[in-house]
């Protein structure tokens, strides 16, 4: 694919046209600071914009730097009585006599007061109020505020570590180009309870999802490809049955002599010499008496009479 350094865009969309894109980032951004352990931490925004820089994405961004939203701005959603309060708030004024505004505008652990507070909303809310100004006049395809979407504070208080909700007043402003509709939105949400559940997808509904999402996928430009191949099965090696020990051949003991003058086939027969574990010993004779008898021994001579 061709590029081109001379334009501020993205590559070419199904349509062939490039994408203009409108990077709004304010430089002061990371100076502010939640306080020791807090999640929130804006100085990655900053860390974020210094990575954008070296890999040199910049060069196909038009960035612009927001102007900060005043109170009028901020009041199109919020409350008069939130406004004036986050003017005001600062660490230094913040007592036991403000301890019943912090209360109802929910400032504290999760939202705490720091030095800069306003400022960082104005900034915060500025940023996506001209990018959605960006959109509306048609001056970019995309538009983007690493420092917004601070979407959980309400109309009257703090939430979720969000001050103003830059998103509705982002919305807002798009709304004077484009149409408003209503819309149902139930609750679908499964309260599932904890554990494995069981898989009730048969293979037929698996395959038939697997080719819908590969079909989506080919159409798509830059697409990560992603290797749908089937799970292998586990092949289970089957335990060897244990040997009875009663079935087992007894063991012959060695008693020190032998009878080689057998060519006996039968394996079943012990040699002589051989006994079982439990057997008597077997000798050469089972009568356990010699027949042989000295061939060298003398015979018996009477005596001479006299």
């Amino acid at each position: 694919m061709e590029t081109d350094e001379s334009g501020v865009s993205l590559a070419s969309g199904p349509d062939g046209r490039k994408r203009r894109v409108s990077y709004f980032y304010e430089p002061t951004i990371g100076n502010y600071y939640y306080g020791q352990g807090h999640p929130m931490k804006p100085h990655r925004i900053r860390m974020a914009h210094s990575l954008i820089v070296h890999y040199n994405l910049h060069r196909r961004l038009e960035i612009s730097r927001p102007y900060l939203a005043d109170a009028a701005d901020i009041g199109r959603f919020h409350s008069p009585e939130y406004v004036d309060f986050l003017r005001s708030v600062s660490p230094e004024s913040v007592g036991d006599s403000s301890a019943r505004n912090l209360r109802r505008f929910n400032v504290g652990e999760d939202c705490p007061v720091f030095d800069g507070l306003f400022e960082f909303c104005r900034a915060s809310a500025g940023g996506s109020i001209g990018a959605a100004v960006k959109l509306n006049r048609q001056d970019a395809d995309i538009a983007i505020n690493w420092g917004g979407g601070l979407h959980h504070a309400k109309k009257s208080e703090a939430s979720g570590f969000c001050y103003v909700n830059d998103i509705v007043l982002g919305i807002l402003e798009l709304l004077k180009m484009f149409r408003y509709f209503e819309y149902f939105g139930p609750d679908y949400t499964l309260h599932v309870e904890p554990g494995p559940m069981e898989n009730l997808n048969t293979p037929k509904d698996m395959e038939r999802i697997r080719n819908t999402l590969l079909e989506q996928l080919s159409g798509l430009i830059h697409a990560p490809s992603v290797p749908f191949q089937h799970t292998p099965p586990v092949n289970r090696v089957l335990d060897e049955p244990e040997e009875d020990l009663e079935k087992r051949p007894k063991p012959r003991i060695w008693s020190g002599t032998a009878n080689y003058e057998s060519d006996s086939d039968d394996d079943e027969k012990p040699l002589g010499g051989f006994s079982g574990i439990n057997g008597p010993t077997m000798d050469r004779d089972s009568t356990g008496e010699d027949e042989m008898e000295d061939d060298s021994a003398e015979p018996e001579v009477d005596p001479p009479s006299s």
